[in-house]
């Protein structure tokens, strides 16, 4: 008798293969299994979450919480595949309100893990065993909500143990699922205890700060502001920490999403974004923000264990969070600073409104550019008045402050007990920043200095295509540019603040930085960072008492005047008390 062999290379899976490589997906670690256990609690309206676990969750997973628990029916069907009450068809996938949906959880759950239900609906007290695979439906008598027990997670999986961390780690990974969680909805009360030992035990909360002080104490909640915006289709509320408290890490970067926690480089970037010009950019802000937007908006479908989401409006979130976050931050810090100097240093009216009267100290020369003598300049006779003794004394006369400049470089103020060191060039690009800034947001014309003998640079036709293609807003920040045959462009004007313009310094650093790749407004603003950096007072250059003081005073009237355009920082202060201490005079006569 011939037999025949088959060609067939495709396998048809056994069903607990299948069940194996959900669990794969789903449950990668301990924290993972918290997590869902969670989100089951959460999603069952409680207001009391414990969690429970023994050996970072290899020997014990418990969650027991106080939600409206199922019935006997329900209790046993919840651990086939596939089996949810969250949602009835596929249509629901576009209007998810709940953290679960999938109805895959518990059944990957008990795949590679023992699991023990009990739950009680008010009406059903019914206890669910499934050990080996095995399950059995039994009654019982337990507290209202329903309590879910893991044990010997990955024992028909050993292999998966292999690639599990230290217990350190993995209670650290459950630790951070449990935080996120909590932070999401301080109105539940959660509980971890890890080897009968209680790590959090954070009680119901009015608002998210309250949440944050329980769990992290004053040292963060004493450093945040808050950030809020309320848009059509967008909602945007949470708290950011101030400059000060900035990390090298991301792990204190909260993000929610309707209440849910996820990650996302989007919002990530929008935030840090907002910081750019108030720290250094290798450390990181942190950051807890909730946006409450349509769920037909999001897909949230799109993370084998739902940590990432899917916007429709990506543009909209960005420009909405970076706004709201640099809007905010930039009133606490302006806040900040006025009450360092208790408001003693005022600014001459001719420094900020207009600023076509705004004339560097350094006046007549600074309205001559250094390539060519015969600029039309129209504020040279107000120069000349600017600069009358009797102007400068009457602004000086109420001040409390000594400074003075060293290394050609940098200015030392003095200021009751505390010294502040300032970076000359980085004040004067800060105080150029805005002054240009403050009139493109009013809509008013830069006033600008005519060259004579044009500056002009050579570029590929790829960058002069670029640069040509956005002269309307170079046009908007007070530069004059225009071809000049092929494939070059001349500079005919720059805004008359500007020192020693560097022209083609400035062409190559904005088509090195690719900013011409941002929307507009984003741009704008690099363009007149990028100017006012290379048009600004350079190190090596000696400044007069006088330019120091106005400089000084002209610095504490921005909007940030703590960095620079680019996020250098502009100052740095030191007590009496530090400079005691190095000279081992505290406790001392």
């Amino acid at each position: 008798m011939n037999s025949k062999k088959s060609d067939r290379t495709i396998n048809i899976l056994s069903s607990e293969t299948v069940a194996k490589i959900a669990a794969g997906e789903v449950v990668e670690r301990p924290a993972s299994v918290v997590k869902e256990l969670i989100e089951n609690s959460i999603d069952a309206g409680s207001t009391q979450i414990h969690v429970v676990i023994r050996k970072s969750g290899l020997e014990l997973i418990e969650v027991s919480d106080n939600g409206s628990g199922m019935s006997r029916e329900d209790a046993s069907l919840a651990f086939e595949q596939h089996t949810t009450s969250k949602i009835k068809n596929d249509g629901d996938l576009k209007n998810i309100i709940t953290l679960g949906f999938r109805g895959e959880a518990l059944s990957s759950i008990a795949a590679v893990a023992d699991i023990e239900l009990n739950t009680n609906n008010g009406q059903e007290q019914t206890k669910v065993n499934i050990e080996n695979q095995i399950k059995k439906t039994d009654n019982t008598v337990t507290e209202a909500g329903t309590t879910i027990k893991v044990k010997n997670l990955f024992k028909r999986v050993p292999a998966r143990k292999k690639f599990l961390r230290s217990e350190t780690t993995e209670f650290k990974h459950i630790s951070d699922i449990f935080i996120q969680h909590a932070l999401a909805q301080p109105q539940i009360h959660f509980k971890l205890t890890h080897n009968n030992k209680e790590i959090y035990n954070l009680p119901q909360a009015n608002d998210l700060k309250t949440r944050i002080f329980d769990i992290w104490g004053n040292r963060i909640a004493d450093k945040l502001f808050n950030v809020f915006f309320d848009g059509p289709t967008l909602k945007i509320q949470g708290m950011v920490g101030l400059p000060e408290i900035v990390r090298k890490d991301r792990s204190m970067q909260y993000i929610l999403l309707n209440n849910r926690p996820i990650r996302s480089e989007l919002i990530a970037k929008s935030v840090n974004d907002a910081f750019h010009a108030t720290k250094a950019a290798s450390f990181q802000p942190i950051f807890f923000i909730n946006l409450s937007a349509n769920p037909q908006s999001i897909d949230v479908n799109v993370h084998p264990r739902k940590l990432e989401a899917k916007f429709s409006n990506t543009q909209e979130i960005f420009i909405s969070v970076k706004r709201a976050t640099q809007s905010a931050l930039e009133q606490i810090l302006q806040k900040n600073v006025k009450q360092i100097f208790d408001n003693k240093i005022t600014s001459p009216s001719f420094v900020r409104e207009p600023m076509t009267n705004y004339v560097k100290p350094q006046t007549a020369q600074s309205a001559i550019h250094p390539r060519s003598k015969n600029l039309v300049s129209k504020s040279m006779d107000f120069s000349k008045e600017l600069l009358q003794p009797s102007l400068i004394q009457k602004e000086f006369q109420t001040t409390d402050l000594r400074s003075a400049q060293f290394f050609n470089t940098f200015i030392i103020v003095e200021k009751d007990d505390k010294l502040l060191f300032i970076d000359q060039h980085a004040a004067d690009e800060r105080i150029n920043y805005e002054a240009i800034m403050n009139l493109i947001e009013k809509q008013q014309k830069i006033p600008v200095q005519a060259l004579l003998v044009p500056d002009v640079i050579e570029l590929s036709p790829a960058e002069y295509e670029l640069i040509k293609a956005n002269l309307s807003l170079f046009t908007e920040a007070g530069l004059e540019l225009a071809p000049f045959g092929n494939k070059t462009l001349k500079i005919n004007a720059i805004p008359n603040i500007l020192d020693n313009f560097k022209f083609e310094a400035f062409i190559r650093e904005i088509l090195e930085r690719e900013v011409l790749d941002f929307d507009n407004t984003e741009i704008l603003h690099q363009i007149v960072a990028s100017m006012a950096c290379h048009g600004s007072i350079r190190a090596g250059k000696v400044l007069q008492p006088l330019e120091i003081r106005q400089m000084i005073n002209q610095l504490f009237e921005c909007k940030k005047p703590y960095s620079c355009p680019h996020g250098r920082p502009i100052m740095w202060e030191m007590s009496k008390y530090e400079i005691e201490k190095k000279f081992k005079r505290t406790g001392f006569c």
